[in-house]
């Protein structure tokens, strides 16, 4: 793919998130990586040299904290491409609660993980990168309080998808927390229903990439 295709996909896909309200502008983060280049929608990094840097090279100095932790999660977890910082409501009010959100519902211990986290930051931290992929371990999606909820996958559909599944779950939790109720799959449960899963979508893949 040519780089002004990527940027049109990257485009694209930023405005997509806009429309559901994911991300806003004026908060949230949203980044692809094709082949090891990193790509930002235009105008929400800051410096415009961003656009196509490889992951394993020195940004400026100048370069926002969170462009510098994407960079930093590509390189770590090579099963990723695409990664967001949810701002839906929901899901923000659980991570400024700071409490871990657990798995009520099926389809979030199959994408999110076992429990969605939650990890306390300083962006003048020197290891708060490193706190973020602890919180990851396992998981597609972490809850940073004032940031919302950073989400993860190896495609813009799937990490759209954990977003949204995060945002049910957020919500389920909080309910239950009201209204009492509830009913807690167990970490076995959990931990084995999203590698059935992560096993069956991944020979899914495999057979439509092969077809």
């Amino acid at each position: 793919m040519e780089k002004r295709d990527i940027r049109k996909e990257v485009a694209d896909n930023y405005e997509v998130l806009l429309s559901a309200g994911v991300i806003r502008k004026d908060g949230g983060s949203f980044s692809m990586q094709f082949e090891g280049e990193l790509y930002f929608p235009d105008g929400q990094t800051g410096p415009s040299d961003l656009y196509g840097k490889r992951i394993d090279e020195k940004l400026p100095e100048q370069t926002p904290a969170w462009c510098r932790l994407h960079q930093y999660l590509y390189r770590q977890r090579k099963d990723i491409r695409v990664l967001l910082t949810s701002r839906l409501s929901y899901t923000m009010t659980a991570a400024c609660a700071g409490h871990e959100v657990p798995p009520l519902l099926d389809d979030f211990a199959q994408l999110v993980g076992v429990t969605a986290r939650v990890v306390y930051v300083e962006p003048t931290d020197p290891v708060f990168f490193r706190k973020i992929l602890k919180g990851m371990r396992r998981r597609n999606a972490v809850l940073i309080p004032q940031m919302g909820g950073l989400c993860a996958a190896a495609s813009f559909e799937d990490t759209l998808a954990v977003s949204q599944v995060l945002e049910k779950g957020c919500r389920a939790y909080i309910d239950t927390a009201f209204l009492g109720g509830g009913f807690r799959i167990s970490w076995i449960e959990s931990w084995l229903m999203r590698l059935v899963f992560k096993f069956k979508y991944s020979n899914l893949k495999n057979k439509l990439s092969g077809s």
